[in-house]
């Protein structure tokens, strides 16, 4: 038990803050969605919402033009991934009978899915920027992925 614990913990160290992004929902209904891993600074002033990013750049909403604001904390990786950033792109997510997983920063190495208990399900060489694997085998649930010093999570549906 304790090494499934520590797995997770080495697992998912590395992805836990890019896998939560904030949502700004504003009130003509559009949702800008920023990864928390390219937030440096989140803060209000008496008629505005200031995100200061690594990057140098600002973002500046007006309370007044917010319909919702909150923390998304799901695990599709669909959404605004900078470059360069280490997250594997993984779609659909949730899957169904197969995913296709790309950005792997290089073409040589291998990925791995591993169940969410540890268990090592699958170890491919990567051949291309996008693999698309076949999951129907798995059972449904929680799976990581790991290439290149890079990780994704995805459920099996």
């Amino acid at each position: 038990m304790l090494f499934l614990i520590l797995f997770l913990i080495f697992l998912a160290g590395e992805q836990s803050l890019k896998a939560q992004s904030l949502v700004v929902r504003l009130q003509d209904g559009t949702e800008n969605t920023e990864l928390l891993s390219t937030v440096r600074k989140l803060s209000f002033t008496a008629s505005e919402l200031l995100l200061a990013f690594k990057s140098g750049s600002t973002d500046e909403y007006g309370l007044s033009t917010i319909q919702k604001l909150y923390f998304d904390t799901g695990t599709s990786t669909a959404g605004n991934i900078p470059a360069g950033e280490k997250t594997l792109t993984v779609f659909p997510n949730p899957a169904g009978h197969s995913i296709t997983i790309g950005n792997f920063g290089q073409l040589k190495g291998t990925l791995s899915i591993y169940r969410s208990d540890g268990a090592l399900m699958l170890v491919q060489e990567i051949l291309s920027e996008m693999e698309t694997l076949d999951i129907s085998s798995f059972q449904s649930g929680l799976y990581f992925i790991r290439a290149n010093g890079r990780s994704a999570k995805f459920i099996r549906l």
